[in-house]
């Protein structure tokens, strides 16, 4: 009685989105240098980075501002379309570039 369970939950939620976001910005930053990653791969990073940003900003981490993971974020996921649009074209992975065209064409992403 008293135990404040609504809360908890929105707590372990909103550290469960950090962390994921955490997780895959270490694999954004690995991915960038590395070779040998595929297009689709790289498409399925940027929107499991744009998901789990809206996961975050939805979260109680949203109540303590976001502007640092923002503007490290911004350089990142900058730097992983800069690639798809390179090895894109050279991939022939039409699937994939489907994909990433319509994640870039979605305004609210």
């Amino acid at each position: 009685a008293g135990w404040p369970a609504q809360s908890l939950r929105r707590l372990r939620h909103a550290l469960h989105c950090s962390d994921h976001w955490e997780r895959l910005v270490k694999e954004a930053q690995a991915t960038i240098g590395a070779s040998g990653i595929s297009v689709a791969r790289s498409v399925e990073l940027l929107l499991g980075l744009v998901a789990a940003w809206r996961a975050l900003r939805e979260s109680l981490w949203a109540q303590f501002g976001l502007s640092q993971q923002a503007r490290s974020a911004a350089p990142l996921v900058s730097a992983v379309v800069d690639r798809l649009a390179t090895e894109g074209r050279q991939s022939g992975d039409a699937a994939a570039l489907q994909r990433l065209a319509t994640l870039l064409a979605d305004p609210s992403s």
